[in-house]
């Protein structure tokens, strides 16, 4: 009969354990978040857009007035293409003058689809 060794486990178990666990929680919290903007700034801003969005609408009515002119037109030589990136470039320039700046992507997005 064979008799197996059996391993020695440690019966040691550390006895320094921490025993201060912090107990306060911070009291103060901020409450106050800004959520309104100050009306003058409001009021530039809104003062701002108001020209870009009349002439924006009067730039894309122009473009549909000569969109549609295009389609009844059977004699240009153009390609429709080409015919479409020059009435779309004419309202981006048209605006630049207007306004001293380039139309931002959304603003084209807005005007031409």
């Amino acid at each position: 009969m064979s008799v197996s060794k059996q391993k020695e486990v440690p019966t040691e178990v550390p006895t320094e354990v921490p025993t201060e666990v912090p107990t306060e929680v911070p009291t103060e919290v901020p409450t106050e978040v800004p959520t309104e903007v100050p009306s003058e700034t409001a009021q530039v801003h809104q003062v701002e857009e108001q020209p870009h969005i009349e002439l924006m609408k009067k730039l894309e009515n122009e473009s549909m007035e000569k969109l549609e002119a295009l389609k009844n037109d059977n004699t240009t030589n153009i390609p429709l293409d080409k015919a479409l990136e020059n009435i779309m470039q004419s309202g981006a320039d048209e605006f630049e003058k207007q306004t001293g700046r380039k139309m931002t992507y959304g603003e084209m997005r807005d005007m031409y689809g």
